[in-house]
């Protein structure tokens, strides 16, 4: 800058001395400061202007450093500290095996064949079974027939009906005591007694009722039979709703009646200790009347029997 300002006036004092010479009029010392001036203001104004223009080597900014955070006030909450995970141990979950073994099959034993001494309708039976065993009855019945089948025992025991051409009408699974219904087929058909779960005795119990059909055009018929001392003999009859049914059996002073649906509506119980009933009918159906021996030695007896 200073080494500006000398060559300035320099240049102004040999500006003087030139116009001195040429100029036919000398400028008076009033007009010399003013023509000095102007070319001393010139001067500075060309050298500012160049020192503005020209480049300057400017050193390189040093890169800014990381300001430390200013301190935390009472009024900012603080800033929470996420910490690095850590490495979390796993528990080891021990597996344990369970083994299991097939559950055994029950024993079935061989069948023993059930049959009805003449003219009788039912049976019963004592048997027992030993611990995850199967008693096996069999017995020959005709299709459409009705029967009923009942296990009787102080312990557990199970009921299964099934036929050897394999259908199934009850299973043990049911776990049921007695089974009432009509076969599906002609053939042998089973009865299974399984015990549950230890050895158990039982009366097996099997009634096939004897059909009543009334010839063509009648509606009254009379049956004639003979039951076992305090035994009974089933007839199943079948009628439609609204027909009134009338039975009588006799001699009626040795003999009592028993009238159920199969479906288990009971219309006189044998409790009531009569020999005639004279009613109309609740719903169509198949009903059994049972007779009832109520001496010790065989009884013969007659049952007329009419439904209209």
């Amino acid at each position: 800058m200073r080494k500006g300002i000398r060559i300035g006036i320099v240049l102004l004092t040999a500006g003087v001395m030139l116009a001195g010479c040429m100029g036919p009029k000398p400028l008076s010392f009033e007009g010399m400061q003013t023509q000095a001036a102007i070319f001393a203001q010139a001067t500075l104004t060309r050298i500012a202007f160049n020192t503005l223009a020209a480049p300057t080597n400017t050193a390189e900014s040093p890169l800014p450093t990381q300001t430390p955070a200013p301190p935390i006030s009472e009024t900012q909450p603080p800033t929470p500290t996420v910490l690095p995970p850590t490495e979390t141990s796993v528990p080891t979950v021990g597996v344990t095996y369970i083994s299991q073994t097939a559950t055994q099959r029950p024993a079935y034993s061989d069948p023993i064949r059930l049959s009805f001494s003449s003219g009788a309708t039912n049976l019963s039976l004592e048997g027992n079974a030993g611990y995850n065993s199967v008693r096996r009855y069999v017995f020959w019945a005709s299709k459409d027939q009705y029967v009923r089948i009942t296990l009787s025992s102080a312990g557990n025991v199970v009921l299964g009906v099934s036929g050897a051409n394999g259908a199934v009408l009850l299973p043990l699974s049911e776990g049921r005591t007695t089974y009432a219904g009509y076969l599906k087929a002609n053939g042998d058909w089973y009865i299974d007694a399984a015990a549950n779960p230890q050895e158990v005795s039982f009366t097996v119990y099997l009634e096939i009722p004897e059909r009543v059909n009334f010839p063509s055009g009648a509606y009254s018929l009379t049956a004639n039979g003979k039951v076992p001392a305090n035994g009974t003999h089933e007839y199943l009859v079948w009628a439609n709703k609204g027909q009134r049914l009338k039975v009588s059996a006799q001699p009626g002073d040795k003999a009592w009646l028993a009238i159920f649906h199969v479906d288990g509506t009971e219309l006189l119980s044998a409790s009531a200790g009569a020999a005639s009933f004279d009613d109309v009918l609740p719903k169509a159906g198949d009903y059994v009347i049972r007779v009832l021996n109520r001496t010790g030695s065989t009884l013969n007896y007659s049952l007329p029997i009419e439904i209209k």
